[in-house]
């Protein structure tokens, strides 16, 4: 072969651009997925029955440049010593009230979230974890009985709070202190989104601290249930909605090695 024939060379040059053509633009190579993800500063903790329960504005952004599909998304809590809360989101919450009373919004589920480049995903979000079966049998028992029990013994006389049996009530207490294990310091709360193939995406950590009136509000939950709140209808106390403030921990290196801690709890 000549290599200084100008035939030849036009030849190599044909062939590579064939070649190079089979490939996407080299602008599309360079582009990958990446999403940010943001919540405002307070969100709101509240257990049921013990079972640690976080709802906030989940905001989240695809600024890269392929279209991500996000299979799971967690509200991960770790506290200093270690221990850990993995609550997946499990539902979000309706934008517009139903109803005459315009007091109930409605939760939807939450399935597979794909975005597209430039789009984005903004909801109330429900993170929390379900019972085992064997605390999903006790928990459901400890409802019915109270419910039912109070139920029967309506109306009341004078219109006041009909209580319910205080075996039943015990119960729930035992219950609740079994499962809440909540306590004052300070915590991490990393937001972890997770592909179909369960590695993540992006994880983004905060911190915040609970202090002691956090923990007593939550445990005087306890105080209603022989009323049956906390129990089958929600907490009318309005004191009890907690909001807690939350703070974004800049070095991505320190989300990292909280992360590392928690993650083969992620199945």
């Amino acid at each position: 072969m000549n290599w200084n024939d100008p035939a030849v060379w036009s030849m190599i040059i044909a062939a590579t651009a064939l070649v190079l053509s089979q490939f996407p633009p080299i602008r599309e190579m360079l582009k990958h997925a990446h999403i940010k993800i943001n919540v405002p500063e307070l969100f709101q903790l509240f257990h049921s029955l013990g079972n640690t329960n976080i709802i906030l504005f989940l905001d989240i952004l695809n600024d890269g440049g392929k279209t991500v599909t996000i299979n799971r998304f967690l509200c991960c809590v770790v506290d200093e010593n270690g221990n850990s809360w993995v609550l997946p989101a499990q539902s979000y919450i309706a934008k517009q009230p139903i109803g005459q009373t315009g007091d109930s919004f409605p939760e939807f589920p939450v399935g597979q979230i794909v975005l597209k480049p430039g789009d984005r995903w903004y909801e109330r979000t429900h993170f929390y974890q379900m019972w085992t079966e064997t605390n999903e049998e006790k928990s459901s028992k400890i409802i019915l009985d109270i419910r039912n029990d109070i139920t029967s013994k309506l109306p009341s006389e004078n219109g006041s709070w009909i209580e319910a049996e205080p075996g039943l009530v015990k119960n729930a207490i035992d219950f609740f202190e079994q499962n809440f294990n909540l306590h004052k310091g300070n915590y991490s709360l990393l937001l972890v989104a997770l592909s179909e193939d369960n590695q993540p995406i992006s994880v983004r950590g905060y911190q915040f601290t609970l202090y002691e009136n956090h923990v007593k509000t939550l445990r005087s939950y306890v105080e209603e249930y022989k009323y049956g709140g906390g129990i089958y209808f929600p907490i009318q106390d309005p004191m009890k909605f907690l909001w807690i403030r939350v703070k974004l921990i800049r070095d991505q290196k320190q989300v990292e090695k909280v992360f590392e801690k928690i993650k083969n709890k992620i199945d």
